[in-house]
């Protein structure tokens, strides 16, 4: 086999899995922001957006930065609905 077709069935064995995960991601981030305001966990993400907005590293600007990745310049994640992304 060949450095080519190995590298070509590597991505083809790892992008669907990291989808899936990144997936997983931001359906855990949707059930965060629908927690109670009072709830250490929803406490915990608003520290992080705010860390986020000071430009500060942060759990909140890792995932901002998952649209980067995927060339999903125009992505805003307040324009998701509450459904799960499937």
């Amino acid at each position: 086999m060949l450095p080519n077709e190995f590298a070509i069935m590597v991505q083809q064995f790892f992008y669907p899995l990291i989808v899936d995960i990144n997936k997983k991601i931001l359906n855990y981030l949707s059930d965060l922001r629908e927690k109670d305001d009072n709830s250490m966990v929803k406490q915990s993400l608003e520290i992080s957006i705010e860390l986020f907005n000071n430009g500060q590293n942060s759990f909140y600007s890792k995932l901002m930065k998952m649209p980067e990745y995927f060339n999903l310049f125009d992505f805003n994640y307040n324009s998701l609905s509450d459904s799960k992304i499937n």
